[in-house]
């Protein structure tokens, strides 16, 4: 992590090649508004006073309408001290060796910024892309921070103070002689501001209500919360970077021309047309960063165009579906049915344009037998442990009619012959199985795998085959089982009959499942009640993908279950999102997932520090 005093240095060590001057808050074209009253060498905020929040509000009022991203920082020393407890508590040695970084980082704020700019008050960052230039070379950046004497704020700085004829207080020209760089300093009423470009500190400066960046209420609530806040004016960045978009997506579809067909080339296309048009639909996204000892929360907020979503808040309660996954799967997921059907569409669109009508057709069917059903919400797991298996939970209002339809749909005379050829046989087994109350017809699938590889390039068969062993068995039999009570329809894939029937008692237990495990309990309850999405990782079920798919054994045992957690859900004329990453997780990739990664690429990884729980 960059902390904002470090940014405030490389605005004078890295931005080489600015001319030379000192801010004239007259140059940007602005007329000055009233001195602040000034006591001595004491310039008395305008409003406000020493609450974070009150002083972040002060700063705001000077930010530019022309503002592309605003960064704002709760204050350094309590912020630094937050983040390096959580990267302690996640990785104690690198926490250790950048230990000496905290103090270095709050001393270097105080000598930069004086003693009337406090390493206790926030601080702001204002980027600003120049349209006129590359991406590369437009980078406009300026630092706000509260501080109520000015001499000292410029003495800091490392120039002499310079008094302009305009009222409006002092201004500086900086000099670096290490980098032979120039920037601009100004204050403000009750703030002082450095920056790499003239005109937009003069403007900040200035602080005229004309030319200041507007925000809605929910983003200014959003911005002001939180350790750290990123606010991203999104409609003004994507009109800056259209060319770059455009740019990209030529040259990835052009690469794509070059390995594959035109339908592929067309699928590409359609897949990457609803994201960038999405793009379009985003006014402005605000994300916090809250540390702590526990972990990393971060919650953000995409506002979006009027009638972008309209659908309307979320109203689903997803966890405790959810919450009846196993727990020891790896892969969590619930989805309404609204956000189901949507990416169901987009799917289909894209595998029409794919030229793969059977697979369009299965989609299709499928999502039009959820709706008929009166579909809710779907949760499912996936894990690797003895091969690929998955459960899928459907709450519906007529779960007999989706189980139907589900049935149905595994019958392999409706299937296109391009797809068929790759099955050797779909069939109804006659004997069902039951198991605590269910009844599970019983679908056998068996794969060709000589079919499947012949569509692969040579070079990679081996590997292909090697896959699909793992994964599936040398057989390439699948086993789906599938039943339903009066609330649900349960599809279990697996080996065979034990696998699937340990599945569903770790469902059914509430000592095994996500709904009675501590580690998901306490991360759920930092996720909205209702919502549109939740997806839950496993750091248990990493650990075990990770060698399964790396064939490298991880010693790492955890002492309780850890997972990773993230939420989507509506909100009026807008989308919420939420992260969730517990300190222990960083054990399970610094001590696990990095090294086996590193083995299998043959690079020299780090070695694996003592297991928290041996092994």
């Amino acid at each position: 992590m960059i902390s904002l005093p470090t940014v405030t240095t490389l605005c004078w060590w890295c931005l080489a090649g600015y001319s030379t001057g000192v801010v004239d808050p007259t140059s940007s074209g602005i007329a000055p508004r009233p001195a602040p009253a000034e006591v001595g060498n004491v310039v008395q905020p305008a409003q406000g006073g020493t609450d974070p929040r009150s002083l972040v509000d002060l700063m705001l009022t000077a930010v530019p309408n022309d503002t592309h991203l605003i960064g704002r920082l709760s204050d350094v020393k309590r912020t630094m001290g937050k983040f390096f407890d959580m990267l302690k508590a996640m990785s104690p040695a690198l926490g250790q060796e950048l230990g000496p970084v905290e103090k270095s980082i709050v001393a270097q704020f105080d000598a930069l910024t004086g003693p009337g700019a406090s390493a206790d008050n926030p601080v702001l960052v204002v980027v600003r892309f120049d349209p006129a230039a590359k991406a590369s070379d437009g980078l406009k950046l300026a630092v706000l921070v509260p501080t109520t004497r000015p001499r000292d704020f410029f003495k800091a700085m490392g120039g002499e103070a310079v008094t302009v004829p305009t009222r409006r207080g002092e201004a500086v020209r900086v000099f670096i002689e290490e980098a032979e760089t120039h920037a601009y300093a100004a204050v403000g009423s009750g703030y002082g501001v450095v920056g790499n470009d003239q005109a937009q500190v003069a403007a900040i400066a200035l602080a005229r209500p004309e030319t200041r960046l507007v925000l809605a209420e929910a983003s200014r609530h959003h911005l002001e919360r939180g350790d750290l806040a990123v606010y991203v004016n999104a409609l003004e960045m994507v009109r800056r970077f259209q060319p770059d978009l455009d740019q990209i997506r030529a040259d990835f579809l052009d690469e794509l021309r070059k390995h594959a067909p035109e339908d592929r080339v067309e699928g590409a296309k359609a897949a990457v047309e609803p994201v960038l048009e999405g793009l379009k639909q985003i006014r402005s996204v605000v994300v916090n960063f809250n540390f702590a000892s526990q972990g990393l929360l971060v919650y953000g907020v995409a506002s979006l165009e009027p009638d972008a979503n309209p659908d309307g808040p979320s109203q689903v309660d997803l966890k405790p579906l959810l919450g009846r996954l196993p727990a020891r799967m790896a892969f969590h997921l619930s989805q309404t049915d609204r956000t189901i059907g949507r990416s169901g569409d987009a799917g289909r669109q894209i595998l029409a344009q794919l030229g793969v009508p059977v697979l369009t057709e299965i989609l299709a069917r499928n999502l039009d037998a959820l709706k008929q059903s009166g579909h809710i919400a779907t949760a499912s797991a996936l894990d690797l442990e003895n091969g690929l298996k998955s459960l899928v939970i459907r709450q519906t209002r007529d779960p007999q009619a989706l189980l139907k339809a589900t049935l149905e749909s595994f019958q392999i005379e409706r299937l296109d012959p391009q797809v068929a050829r790759a099955i050797k046989s779909i069939r109804r087994l006659e004997k069902p199985q039951t198991h605590r109350g269910y009844t599970f017809n019983v679908i056998e699938m068996t794969l060709d795998y000589d079919a499947i590889l012949k569509n692969q390039p040579e070079a990679d068969r081996a590997v292909v085959r090697k896959n699909l062993d793992t994964l599936i068995g040398s057989e390439g039999r699948i086993l789906i089982f599938v039943g339903a009570d009066d609330q649900v329809v349960l599809s279990v894939s697996a080996r065979d009959w034990e696998s699937a029937r340990s599945i569903l008692d770790a469902s059914l237990d509430p000592t095994a499942n996500l709904q009675g495990n501590p580690g998901f309990k306490a991360m759920a309850n930092a996720l909205p009640r209702t919502s549109e999405t939740l997806f839950a990782l496993s750091g248990r079920g990493l650990l075990r993908v990770v060698s399964i798919l790396t064939g490298e054994p991880i010693a790492l045992q955890l002492k309780q279950s850890v997972f990773v957690g993230f939420s989507l859900a509506n909100q009026v004329n807008g989308v919420e999102f939420r992260l969730i990453v517990p300190s222990a997780m960083g054990t399970v990739i610094e001590n696990g997932v990095i090294p086996a990664l590193g083995r299998v690429t043959n690079q020299a990884a780090p070695p694996a520090r003592q297991p928290l729980g041996g092994p």
